[in-house]
């Protein structure tokens, strides 16, 4: 533990610092807090579409949840949670511990403030920084008016196929070459991406035999060595048809032997 020059207590200027670093840091940390957790939670709006967020409606169970864990925030921001955590080496009843105004910091009853010179002073306390609350809010909502243009920088930069293409990004469709090469090299129960689907889901309100590409299903036939436990697979269909021959199931009886399926 550090101490002042007397070996007993910090100077008074000393101590002044102190006091005042403490009551600034712990005030900020709330303002940090308030403000992350709001233009953290208004990101969700942003990255539901692609479109411009203030124009697409949400689910109302999103606004609920965004309005009652914010209020929450708020609240928290605001009162602070009188001087928690104390400081270990403390001094009661502060001498310095005011705004800059002269006035008494509010919802701090217990005036415990870290002796000058000690590790208390990295004390990581929390007070309310009542009116600041607004600077968190209207920072948030700037920053928020600005994510859709970035939203859609990325977007043209990460998706060759539908920002890229102007043409398509003015049209609100793929090209249709590009559509057909998707449709072609797509998986089962997925279609084409685009700018307004990207990862190319299906609704499941679709018939099964519109959505499953029956074309692209194949049986693939491969043989595993049993030292390395190595897969392989052969280009050959002769190849291939032997593995499948060896891999055939054998009848539950003995006796019989299977046979050549009919069609």
């Amino acid at each position: 533990v550090g101490q002042s020059e007397d070996n007993a207590f910090p100077s008074t200027l000393q101590q002044c610092k102190a006091e005042q670093l403490y009551v600034r840091g712990a005030m900020m940390r709330s303002l940090l807090y308030n403000q992350v957790s709001i233009s953290g939670q208004m990101l969700v709006f942003v990255v539901r579409t692609q479109k411009y967020s203030l124009l697409s409606r949400a689910g109302s169970l999103t606004y609920i949840a965004f309005f009652l864990a914010q209020a929450g925030a708020t609240l928290i921001s605001v009162f602070g949670f009188n001087g928690y955590v104390e400081p270990r080496f403390h001094l009661e009843d502060c001498q310095f511990c005011t705004y800059s105004t002269g006035e008494d910091v509010m919802f701090w009853s217990d005036k415990i403030v870290p002796m000058g010179l000690t590790e208390s002073v990295f004390t990581a306390s929390v007070l309310g920084c009542v009116g600041y609350t607004a600077v968190a809010w209207v920072w948030s909502i700037v920053w928020y008016v600005l994510l859709d243009p970035i939203k859609w920088a990325l977007c043209w930069l990460l998706n060759e196929d539908g920002f890229r293409d102007m043409d398509a990004w003015q049209k609100g469709k793929e090209r249709p070459e590009l559509l057909k090469e998707h449709e072609e090299a797509t998986v089962s129960a997925a279609v084409a991406g685009s700018h307004g689907n990207p990862l190319g889901r299906v609704s499941l309100s679709k018939a099964p035999a519109k959505a499953l590409d029956r074309k692209s299903a194949s049986v693939v036939a491969i043989t595993r060595n049993s030292k390395t436990g190595v897969a392989r697979m052969s280009a050959d269909p002769k190849k291939n048809l032997q593995i499948a021959r060896n891999s055939l199931v054998k009848p539950a009886n003995p006796g019989s032997k299977p046979g050549p399926s009919k069609k």
